[in-house]
């Protein structure tokens, strides 16, 4: 039964992040046809009305009066013409907040369009969606208390990080600019070996459990996973970090090395540093004296000559006394 709700948990903490990605309200432009896209805006619902419908004879329409609150209007009060008995706009009431779009300009040989110059495209949706995300803040706490807390703050480290890929902006000034071809082989010879190392040293300490599936698969099973043994395989007797190292190869062995690249890079690097600090502390709490005498022999980033992890000595257990 636990493996149950834990697999229901699972199934709706992804429907959960796939709808916020897919429905997260924005400035999007709304696509009308054809190719055509026109930019929402802000508005406010000041007044609305009920009346024929302006050129449609008997037909009824509610004509609410908006407060544009973005765009080139901003500020003016503007016209929406919805139709109230066709069921195919929502009723509105003054005080709402709703994103509305601009009819798209006539072209100059054009005859302009007669008409309000706005329709209605969506209600504004960020608020309740922010709170919604505070009851959800608050049921955690209240549930999981200080356990709880640091998830939602590895949550909140994971989307500042998706965040900063999504935005970023290349700053294209140039810092550095190799242009001999032996010289821009090398660095990128030396970038594509960063990267097969972090590739390998994953699979070399067991490439699943560092992403957590091999929990998760064994929770979802109901087993328990054995406890953690310290292991030095290959590259891990030379460099304590050569997944770490394989990055920082990869960020900043370039041939054009430009000014987004440096910040991030940078930025990286340091995040790496903080990272390794952190990482070491929780080694030594779980492995104690092993892990410093394994610091001890082994480089922490860069493999020096001399420096290797040592076999660790047997442990014979006395026999129990007959």
């Amino acid at each position: 039964m636990r493996r149950l709700f834990t697999a229901i948990a699972v199934g709706i903490a992804l429907a959960t992040l796939a709808g916020i990605v897919i429905l997260w309200p924005g400035d999007a432009d709304l696509r009308i046809g054809a190719g055509i896209t026109v930019d929402t805006e802000d508005a406010e619902v000041v007044r609305v009305e009920e009346g024929p419908c302006p050129g449609l004879g008997q037909q009824r329409c509610q004509l609410a009066t908006i407060r544009l609150e973005t765009g080139p209007d901003r500020g003016r009060l503007r016209q929406l013409q919805l139709d109230a008995s066709a069921g195919f706009e929502p009723d509105l009431d003054p005080g709402d907040e709703v994103r509305v779009t601009r009819a798209p300009e006539a072209p100059p040989d054009a005859e302009p369009v007669a008409g309000p110059q706005y329709a209605f495209s969506d209600f504004k949706r960020g608020r309740p969606m922010l709170v919604l995300g505070a009851v959800f803040v608050v049921i955690v706490l209240l549930f999981a208390r200080l356990r709880g807390a640091m998830s939602l703050a590895g949550l909140a480290f994971s989307l500042a990080l998706v965040l900063l890929f999504w935005l970023w902006r290349p700053i294209l000034a140039p810092v550095w600019t190799v242009t001999n071809p032996t010289a821009v082989l090398a660095l990128q010879a030396v970038s594509w070996l960063g990267w097969f190392l972090v590739l390998l040293s994953t699979f070399l300490i067991n490439h699943f459990e560092l992403f957590g599936l091999r929990q998760v698969w064994a929770r979802l099973r109901g087993r328990t996973l054995p406890e953690p043994k310290f292991r030095t395989p290959f590259i891990y007797k030379r460099v304590r970090h050569p997944i770490y190292l394989g990055f920082l190869l990869a960020f900043w062995a370039t041939p054009v090395m430009t000014a987004g690249h440096l910040l991030f890079a940078v930025a990286t690097s340091g995040y790496i540093l903080i990272g390794i600090w952190l990482e070491e502390r929780d080694l030594v709490d779980l492995f104690g004296d092993q892990y410093r005498r394994y610091r001890e022999q082994v480089s922490m980033l860069i493999p020096l000559p001399g420096r290797k992890a040592k076999p660790e000595p047997e442990i014979k257990h006395p026999r129990p006394a007959e």
